[in-house]
């Protein structure tokens, strides 16, 4: 079974219904090594969408004012990023995917991945959704791997619920969190404001009172590669600081 399969199994879904998305920059040729070992790790192709360039966006106009933050201005890189997932929401929602999953290019997956380990992770998800009928959200949002969660709450053996984390380069979004993801991004943008992505998840979650599903490790099945330049504070001038 591929990672594909094992999505498709959780969502309740068929495969070709799963759009699987590597966000990768262009001219980041240094990552090019992870997009292809993480490639082989999971087991299934995906389709590699050229990160949008935030730099350019933002010298057409695209505000950098945040949303979340009073007074706060966002990076071009964090500009890029949200756009470029943005992008995968709509590429996805207009081939009629049920299912999104999105990698970052610098993610790689952990020593201990399977996707057996995977699948027994998206099982208790179902189950404790079955048996408790919530907490309501956990399938709209499901992160494979974070950098860290500011808040969250114990739920089940393997997972927590949390509506607020960042660095989250391995998730998986439902066809309705794709659409909630657009409209956001079109409303903000409409009133001159953007949110960095990490950020307009957690919003779209606590505006219904939902929670992600996360695993207790969150590193347990993908981690972000430390050794590599940062695009999205630092414009890939410096290797990224350790989250925490």
């Amino acid at each position: 079974m591929s990672f594909r399969d094992a999505v498709a199994e959780f969502c309740g879904c068929p495969p070709g219904l799963v759009q699987v998305t590597m966000i990768h920059l262009r001219r980041a040729t240094e990552r090019e090594p992870l997009v292809q070992n993480l490639k082989a790790a999971i087991g299934c192709d995906f389709t590699i969408l050229d990160a949008v360039d935030g730099r350019a966006a933002v010298e057409a106009g695209h505000p950098t004012t945040c949303a979340l933050e009073a007074g706060k201005v966002r990076t071009a890189g964090e500009v890029g990023c949200l756009m470029s997932h943005v992008t995968a929401a709509r590429q996805a929602v207009a081939s009629g995917a049920s299912a999104l999953v999105i990698f970052e290019d610098d993610c790689c997956a952990s020593q201990e991945f399977s996707v057996e380990a995977l699948r027994v992770y998206f099982r208790d998800v179902r189950e404790f959704m079955a048996k408790f009928q919530g907490p309501a959200g956990l399938l709209d949002l499901t992160l494979l791997s974070t950098g860290g969660c500011y808040k969250q709450i114990a739920l089940g053996r393997r997972f927590k619920g949390t509506d607020r984390f960042n660095c989250s380069h391995a998730l998986l979004l439902s066809r309705p969190m794709m659409e909630k993801l657009i409209g956001a991004y079109e409303f903000l943008k409409g009133k001159g404001l953007m949110a960095p992505v990490d950020g307009l998840y957690g919003l779209l979650l606590q505006a219904e009172g939902k929670v992600a599903a996360c695993p207790l490790d969150e590193r347990v099945f993908f981690s972000q590669a430390e050794d590599v330049p940062s695009y999205v504070l630092t414009d890939g001038l410096k290797p990224r600081e350790q989250s925490h």
